[in-house]
């Protein structure tokens, strides 16, 4: 009676279609939207770019989901600051850790109108516009303190603490890799 369930059950996985939202091929694709939509916020002429790029795939929730964990390797140069002398010793990179949640269509099309991953992206580029600023903050006190011009105004305490910060929201929210 068992062997003829599991023939059953076998003949009908062979016979019915399975119609995965989530098969190897839409796997890989819905992983390049989710890459673009991240890399948008990068600066790739710069050097920015994903390092890795987690994905683990929900379908058993209605709409489906795909839990997202990142590290982005993000770069400040200085360039933006003409008034300053900026030696190469003040280049500044940080790698940032990232996750979200994103819901998926059922045209393998990432729903960026849902809360869900509305708040995702929020939560990255909030992420992003406190790390720059911390990068640019510490590349501008490195410039203070190392360079000849140095206003006095910042000590190497201001520096050590600025780059403390900068390392503690970059781990933050640190993803489980593989």
């Amino acid at each position: 009676m068992y062997r003829i369930k599991q023939l059953w059950i076998y003949a009908l996985f062979l016979i019915l279609p399975v119609n995965s939202l989530f098969s190897l091929s839409n796997q890989e694709e819905i992983k390049q939207k989710i890459a673009a939509i991240l890399t948008k916020d990068l600066y790739p002429e710069a050097g920015e770019k994903l390092i890795i790029l987690n994905i683990e795939f929900i379908e058993k929730k209605r709409p489906p989901i795909v839990s997202v964990s990142w590290i982005a390797h993000l770069v400040d140069d200085g360039q933006h600051y003409k008034p300053l002398f900026h030696p190469p010793s003040t280049l500044d990179t940080e790698e940032v850790y990232g996750f979200g949640q994103f819901q998926i269509k059922e045209n393998h099309s990432i729903d960026l109108n849902s809360a869900l991953s509305k708040q995702s992206l929020e939560r990255w580029r909030s992420k992003l516009i406190a790390i720059r600023d911390l990068m640019r903050q510490v590349v501008i006190l490195r410039c203070m303190y190392f360079c000849r011009h140095n206003y006095g105004k910042n000590t190497e305490w201001d520096l050590n603490h600025a780059i403390e910060q900068l390392h503690f929201l970059s781990n933050k929210e640190k993803p489980k890799l593989p």
